[in-house]
């Protein structure tokens, strides 16, 4: 099965540290598991160099290049165009996937009720939500450190303005509806599987709060998989004349328990 969890939250919050816990707490104690990471940070940088390089003089900037690498959005509807684009990329990726994986998805925005919109809603249902919370003034010291001491890829550059700017305010949305395409209908497509962890301590207590979070994820899904098997298989034997004894036999050995 694969299960798409959101992970949110202003640059330097710990976003991509989460991610590298997630992957490590899988491989600890969850055989047959796996995790992939999309984020949309790449999408943009695509996007900054193809202006930098390509694009005429005489054309509005969208992007404004910075130190370290790193780039400054200055026209933030591309950010709408970045979260569509992600999408298809992990569409792309569980379309094709039948093992047991967690995607994560990564972004940073102002207004998380708004960017999330820009996804379908057949994309956002079942999916998980973690917010991440931090500090702005933690955060700019974690990305000034990062970029002097940089130690994976995903230690990226992104300027105190745009920090203390654009990313000042963090909407989090509790409740998130969508018109239905078809039908016009507002579906609600965040309820109970939004989380929010706050990272102004110590490195071991985030790495603690992570694996709660996602030993209680896998835990859900592994048994609202047992659960559907279940319903699968007496569904199926209830059309065979059968003893009941036989069929809970029947529906034990789908489970492989």
């Amino acid at each position: 099965m694969t299960v798409k969890l959101f992970v949110l939250g202003r640059p330097g919050s710990g976003k991509s540290a989460a991610f590298r816990q997630i992957v490590k707490n899988i491989d600890q104690k969850h055989q047959g598991w796996s995790a992939i990471h999309f984020n949309d940070y790449e999408i943009l940088q695509e996007m900054f160099l193809f202006e930098k390089l390509f694009q005429s003089d005489a054309k509005p900037r969208k992007f404004q290049a910075r130190e370290h690498g790193g780039f400054d959005v200055l026209d933030f509807s591309v950010l709408d165009k970045a979260l569509k684009e992600l999408e298809k990329k992990v569409r792309s990726r569980y379309s094709k996937n039948n093992k047991d994986e967690i995607i994560v998805i990564e972004f940073a925005r102002d207004d998380y009720g708004k960017a999330l919109e820009q996804f379908s809603s057949s994309f956002l249902k079942d999916s998980y939500f973690l917010f991440i919370n931090s500090d702005i003034n933690t955060c700019i010291q974690r990305v000034n450190n990062r970029v002097t001491h940089p130690a994976t890829v995903d230690d990226h550059f992104v300027s105190e303005n745009i920090i203390r700017s654009y990313y000042k305010r963090q909407r989090i949305p509790f409740k998130l509806r969508r018109a239905d395409a078809l039908n016009i209908t507002k579906v609600q497509v965040i309820t109970s599987r939004m989380h929010i962890i706050n990272n102004r301590g110590s490195h071991q207590d985030y790495t603690k709060k992570i694996n709660r979070l996602i030993n209680s994820i896998i835990k859900q899904e592994e048994q609202e998989k047992r659960g559907t098997i279940l319903r699968g298989a007496f569904t199926q034997l209830n059309h065979i004349r059968v003893p009941r004894s036989a069929l809970k036999i029947r529906a034990v050995s789908f489970l492989g328990i």
